[in-house]
């Protein structure tokens, strides 16, 4: 048992290596394209050709898409896939430099990038890098003690214009985007590691926006009224999990230390439905929800696909040959995901079946499908893969150690061990 509880560790594979060495010793272990301008009907009556002189100039072009980036791997579902055309190559834009090292990937939105750093600063920066604001954030230790620091060792999530941010401690802080001020703190008095989520649902015929996050210790889901930070209820214990879960209207999906997916309600937190894996398949990354489809590496290699609303198992997939605990990227169609082994797989979605693989030297981190493009880093390395067969189209050394990439804009955002925050743009053609 000690053995699963040391490699279940491995859950947040979205940190550097470095930092997962050190949990090993403690622990179990969409965005929307802006549509194209259309001309507005002139009142001008129409001119003769003849009288025509003036050159004729190309109308502008529309604005780049805003592609949003709630969570540290996309949307609420934590599919990973960002609908945006990256060229075969990409040049680093700019590199912003936060200070210390930066542990998760940065959510973004309408202009807007927002990320923390290990010595507990959060940063809201706009798409040129520039820096908006910063704040660091001390919590009380009683009479006649000095305040400590608050640390954000989990990824953020952006909720409109309210930042959402879990700090070591288990107090939940809710941000305002345009000054970094507190607009409710609320104490889950749990570690809090794998990422915040939300979702809208349902009561008694009105809409209801609530945040989730997972009691790391033991894995019971807890609930928080979006608009005043209230406590709602807390869910019923599973076993350890480092992850974080994935959201709809009505459930909350996630794995843990006890090789099994659990499915709760979004409504009050009851458990509706596990399902158990083979004893080495622990599952410490993040799973995907789509429709009613759950998607999950897990410890063993294994990779599964099940239903939500069953918890039946629709298909597995054996050919990873290392532990998996990256949070899949899922499109229409394919797969991607990486394991220990060093290799980035990818599968077929109807079948399960292995469609390449492609060896990266290192344990990829949560990739990205951007249409025909996969995005991924990898040690320290930032690559660009095509989607359809896997090879290497480009790829670019950061640093040393890098965390996985995220999305702001028409931007590749990659945050590493050295402090930078390194922004990457489509390469113009010569």
């Amino acid at each position: 048992m000690s053995r699963v509880l040391l490699l279940c560790a491995r859950a947040r594979v979205y940190i550097f290596p470095l930092l997962l060495g050190v949990c090993l010793l403690t622990s179990c272990g969409n965005g929307q394209q802006t549509p194209s301008a259309q001309s507005a009907p002139s009142d001008t009556p129409p001119v003769a050709s003849e009288q025509i002189t003036a050159k004729i100039e190309s109308p502008p072009a529309p604005p780049p898409p805003d592609v949003a980036w709630p969570t540290y791997h996309g949307d609420t579902s934590l599919d990973g896939v960002a609908d945006i055309a990256f060229p075969n190559a990409l040049e680093q834009a700019w590199q912003f430099d936060a200070g210390a090292s930066i542990p998760n990937p940065p959510v973004s939105a309408d202009g807007r990038i927002y990320f923390a750093n290990l010595k507990g600063s959060v940063f809201a920066l706009d798409t040129n890098g520039s820096k908006a604001w910063s704040k660091s954030f001390t919590e009380p230790m009683g009479e006649g003690k000095p305040p400590r620091t608050v640390y954000f060792d989990a990824p953020l999530l952006l909720i409109d214009s309210t930042l959402i941010a879990g700090s070591s401690s288990g107090t939940i802080y809710a941000l305002d985007t345009e000054s970094g001020d507190v607009k409710w703190k609320c104490e889950t008095s749990v570690p809090i590691l794998g990422s915040p989520n939300f979702a809208d649902v349902v009561i008694d015929g009105k809409a209801q926006r609530r945040v989730y996050v997972i009691d790391e210790a033991e894995g019971a889901l807890q609930c928080i009224d979006f608009e005043s930070g209230t406590l709602l209820w807390k869910g019923p214990p599973v076993q350890r999990c480092d992850g974080s879960p994935a959201l709809n209207g009505a459930m909350a999906v996630y794995g843990s230390c006890a090789a099994a997916i659990h499915v709760f309600s979004a409504i009050d937190g009851k458990l509706l439905r596990e399902t158990p894996l083979d004893d080495d398949s622990q599952v410490a990354g993040g799973v995907v929800l789509l429709g009613d489809s759950i998607y999950s590496g897990s410890r063993s290699g294994m990779f599964v696909h099940m239903n939500a609303q069953t918890g039946e198992m629709v298909w597995t997939n054996k050919d990873c040959q290392g532990e998996s605990y990256s949070t899949p990227a899922i499109d229409a169609t394919t797969i991607v995901y990486g394991a220990n082994d060093g290799v980035l797989y990818a599968l077929d979605r109807a079948a399960g079946a292995l469609k390449w693989k492609q060896d990266l030297d290192d344990t990829p981190n949560s990739p990205i499908i951007a249409r025909d493009k996969v995005v991924v880093t990898a040690g320290g390395e930032l690559y660009l893969l095509r989607l359809e067969d896997g090879a290497k189209l480009w790829s670019f050394s950061v640093s040393d150690f890098v965390v996985s990439p995220s999305i702001a804009g028409e931007l590749v955002l990659v945050g590493s061990d050295d402090g930078s925050l390194t922004a990457f743009a489509g390469k113009e053609a010569a």
